[in-house]
């Protein structure tokens, strides 16, 4: 035993996703995106709460679930010694597949990533955008109508982001259900019907993408509150979202991701998540970071020093921290 503090990753998360719809879920690094995915591909069983999926439970009926679904993510890796030929039969046997249909859909999809020329290279010698193209083929074996993808096209160049997203698209236009994590803000507004927040652990804006940016993009919205903020530095995050027409959840998303920070005298109403104490930005004050360094040096022997940054402004007016 370690006697570490039990972290609780996801709370009273609650959203619908219509048939045929595409959903992208938005939110910082450990917001709580991929344990969502997670659980919803019943990875992960839940401690409370279940999920259905097109009418069977995560926890109750996780067989029925993964036959309608395909689970894509970058953390889960194909065994590097068979080759992309061997994998597709053999999760299509597992599947039920009957070997005519699976051996077109093979063709088909091959084909369709250029995976055809190395069908017999063991996956240990692909390339990091091969063995993604590769992964995501072997999650579509079975043909599913609701498809959850974990950042897709994390990790990989232009090139072959473009053929997965270009393939999302295709999938979407087949009518599959597609729900998605990603911090593209181009394959948000390019394909997506309704967009998620996740935010600390909770699921706090989940609407149609057009609601949630009044017609505008996403980033230019952004870029849109910031400016406002910077012309108005003591108003407070209820006078911007108001003003701004923009969800308080979403602003409160970019001053926890230290894209915003407000002046003291705008009211701001976030917290460190550790104490408690009001905070101008980011996750965590100043102390409790001082606290967390001094645990990790004691955990791993060292002296660890961390240069030390301020977010104040001499002048007292909200300061851009990130573009």
């Amino acid at each position: 035993k370690t006697g570490e503090v039990t972290i609780e990753a996801l709370h009273d998360v609650n959203f619908e996703i219509e048939k045929g719809e595409f959903c992208v879920i938005v939110g910082a690094s450990g917001a709580g995106k991929t344990t969502t995915l997670r659980m919803l591909a019943t990875l992960i069983k839940p401690d409370k709460g279940d999920a259905l999926i097109d009418g069977s439970s995560i926890v109750t009926d996780p067989n029925g679930v993964r036959k309608k679904i395909g689970f894509l993510t970058s953390e889960l890796k194909l065994e590097e010694f068979f080759t992309p030929n061997y994998l597709f039969d053999f999760f299509s046997e597992l599947y039920g597949i009957d070997p005519a249909e699976r051996d077109e859909r093979k063709r088909i999809l091959f084909q369709k990533f250029g995976v055809d020329e190395f069908a017999e290279v063991k996956v240990s010698n692909l390339s990091t955008g091969m063995k993604q193209k590769v992964s995501l083929i072997i999650s579509l074996v079975h043909d599913p109508q609701i498809i959850i993808f974990d950042e897709p096209t994390n990790g990989l160049d232009v090139i072959t982001a473009k053929v997965v997203t270009d393939f999302l698209q295709e999938l979407k236009a087949e009518g599959k259900t597609i729900i998605v994590s990603t911090h593209i803000f181009s394959l948000i507004e390019k394909i997506c019907d309704r967009v998620g927040i996740i935010i600390d652990g909770k699921m706090v804006l989940c609407d149609t993408l057009s609601h949630v940016t009044a017609e505008m993009t996403l980033e230019d919205k952004f870029f849109e509150v910031r400016d406002y903020i910077y012309e108005n530095p003591t108003a407070n995050m209820s006078q911007v979202s108001e003003e701004m027409e923009v969800p308080i959840q979403q602003i409160k998303k970019w001053v926890r991701e230290e894209r915003l920070a407000f002046s003291k005298d705008s009211g701001i109403t976030i917290s460190c998540e550790k104490c408690g104490k009001p905070i101008l930005t980011g996750r965590f004050c100043n102390e409790c970071k001082k606290t967390m360094q001094k645990d990790l040096s004691k955990m791993y022997g060292t002296e660890n020093k961390v240069q030390k940054s301020s977010t104040k402004d001499p002048n007292g007016k909200m300061r851009f921290l990130k573009n």
